[in-house]
C-alpha cells in the first residue's frame, strides 16, 4: 500500500495551465502573475443551446481584448451567440460559429480595461453525453494601446446530460464508495493537475471552491482510515 510519505513525493500542486499568446510561450511558472482566462463549470442538456461563461482573471494587467477558441470540436459546436459580461461591459462579443472562436474587445474611444470576473457568455451545442474537459485555445490578450499581453487559460468542465451531482459521492468519483477508495484519490489528483475533468460535488472536498492536490491528498487520508471528514459543494 502506498503510504502519505510516497504519495507527498509525487503530488503536484501546481495545476496544468495552457500558454495563452501568440508570441514565446511563458514558463508554467510564469502564469501565476499574468492574466488567466478559464471556462466555468457548467451543466447543459445534450443536442439543445446552453450559455458557458468565461472569467478573466487579469492580474491587475491591462487587458482590454482576449479572444480564444473554446474546445477542439470534438464535443460542442458553438451557435455564433456570444454576449459580453459585466467585467467586460464596455467591450463587445463576437463568436464564430464555424471554429468556436470568439473575441472580447473595447472598440470605443477611450478604450477602458476589462476587471476581473465574467467577460463573455457563450451559447454551444454538446452532441456526448457525460464529463468533458474544456481546454481555450490559441488564447491571446491584448490592453488598451493594441499591443499584446502574456497570459494563460485553464479548462472547464461541462457535463453534458443529467446533473451528476444529484448521485455523486463526496470524495469518490470513480468508485461512489464510502468510505472511498486509493483510486479515487489519484482521480482527484490527477483532475487537480487539469488531466481529468471532475465536478467540484465529487472532488472538492473541501469545498474552498477549487479542486487541488490537497483535495486528493484528504481523499487518500479517508481511504487509508485517518478520519479525514468530507465536504463537498452541493453543486
Amino acid at each position: 500500500m502506498t503510504s502519505l510519505t510516497d504519495w507527498r513525493l509525487w503530488v503536484v500542486a501546481t495545476p496544468m495551465l495552457l500558454v495563452a499568446t501568440g508570441a514565446a510561450q511563458p514558463a508554467l511558472a510564469q502564469c501565476d502573475n499574468v492574466p488567466l482566462l478559464t471556462i466555468t463549470d457548467s451543466v447543459c442538456d445534450v443536442d439543445a443551446p446552453c450559455e458557458i461563461t468565461i472569467v478573466l482573471d487579469t492580474a491587475q494587467a491591462n487587458v482590454a481584448s482576449v479572444a480564444a477558441t473554446i474546445g477542439d470540436g470534438s464535443v460542442l459546436a458553438c451557435t455564433g451567440n456570444c454576449s459580453t459580461g459585466e467585467a467586460a461591459a464596455n467591450g463587445s462579443c463576437t463568436l464564430n460559429a464555424a471554429n468556436c472562436r470568439f473575441i472580447v474587445v473595447d472598440l470605443a474611444p477611450p478604450l477602458e480595461a476589462f476587471g476581473n470576473g465574467d467577460v463573455a457568455h457563450a451559447e454551444v451545442v454538446c452532441s456526448e453525453r457525460g464529463l468533458h474537459l474544456i481546454d481555450l485555445r490559441d488564447v491571446s490578450f491584448g490592453n488598451t494601446q493594441g499591443l499584446p499581453v502574456d497570459g494563460c487559460s485553464a479548462p472547464g468542465v461541462i457535463q453534458c446530460g443529467e446533473d451528476p451531482c444529484s448521485t455523486a459521492v463526496c470524495g469518490a468519483p470513480i468508485t461512489m464508495a464510502t468510505p472511498p477508495k486509493s483510486s479515487d484519490a489519484l482521480f482527484t489528483l490527477r483532475s487537480a493537475v487539469g488531466s481529468e475533468a471532475c465536478l467540484a460535488c465529487s472532488c472538492d472536498v473541501d469545498d474552498d471552491g477549487q479542486i487541488a492536490a490537497s483535495d486528493a491528498l484528504r481523499v487518500l487520508r479517508a481511504a487509508v482510515g485517518l478520519g479525514e471528514t468530507l465536504s463537498c459543494p452541493a453543486a
